[in-house]
């Protein structure tokens, strides 16, 4: 009798167990599933499909980090990105006065310029389309617990190019927590102000309402700032001629 009585308890705290485990994990499911409220779901809808609705993309900007002792180190860029995957980051020093590097290519190939030391050359990468087409634009088809990046984005080596293809920003993850504060204008053009929260780290975006492109952004950890981003010039859709993405004639190639 109290073998069976023992078995017969051991079955029913076992059966309750899997009931609250099963009862946790769709607590987090539902949570986590239902995800931003609809304000802030056009925000990031917008960040994940932005790119489909500008045919290029140019502007001066300017980055500032900051360490914990409050030193600050920065630089200015001007940029333009056109489809399809042409893009030119020219970095000067925090004033604009010195250029200190370009970076271009016209679709195929890459050329970085240093002064002094000529244009070194690589191939991009390929099948750019391709993965382009595969991304995700919505908040259902973003996968749960991965970071997306454009793979253009993912090609350029400017931390610029992470604010003109603000896709790594939008994370479906229960311990992010997004918040439309307002909506309002920034060089004439309305964007949100969109607060994403992780952990002890917390960034501001305003993003373009069109484009879905950052416009500025400050991060925070633990209350202390440690980056600063602001685009001082902004404009949308100019045809560029494609001299603007390859070395002119006569500079040297290595």
């Amino acid at each position: 009798m109290m073998n069976r009585a023992f078995w017969t308890r051991g079955r029913l705290a076992a059966a309750l167990v899997v009931v609250l485990t099963l009862a946790g994990g769709l607590g987090w499911y539902l949570v986590a599933g239902r995800g931003p409220a609809a304000a802030e779901r056009t925000v990031l809808e917008r960040m994940l499909d932005g790119w489909t609705r500008w045919n290029s993309v140019a502007g001066e900007a300017v980055v500032l980090f900051i360490d914990e002792t409050g030193q600050q180190q920065g630089f200015r860029e001007r940029f333009i990105v056109q489809k399809p995957f042409m893009a030119r980051f020219e970095v000067l020093d925090y004033d604009g006065e010195v250029v200190q590097g370009v970076w271009m290519t016209d679709g195929v190939t890459t050329y970085f310029f240093r002064p002094g030391q000529g244009y070194q050359e690589d191939d991009l990468p390929q099948h750019l389309d391709e993965k382009e087409e595969r991304l995700p634009r919505t908040w259902r088809a973003l996968p749960r617990g991965q970071e997306v990046q454009h793979p253009f984005q993912a090609a350029i080596p400017s931390p610029v190019a992470q604010f003109v293809f603000p896709l790594q920003f939008v994370r479906k993850d229960a311990q992010v927590h997004y918040r439309l504060e307002e909506e309002t204008a920034l060089l004439d053009r309305p964007v949100w102000i969109l607060t994403i929260v992780d952990g002890d780290i917390e960034e501001r975006l305003w993003v373009d309402q069109q484009t879905g492109v950052v416009l500025r952004y400050v991060q925070l950890v633990k209350g202390q700032p440690r980056v600063r981003y602001e685009v001082l010039l902004f404009v949308v859709d100019e045809p560029w001629d494609p001299v603007w993405f390859a070395p002119k004639e006569g500079q040297s190639v290595e």
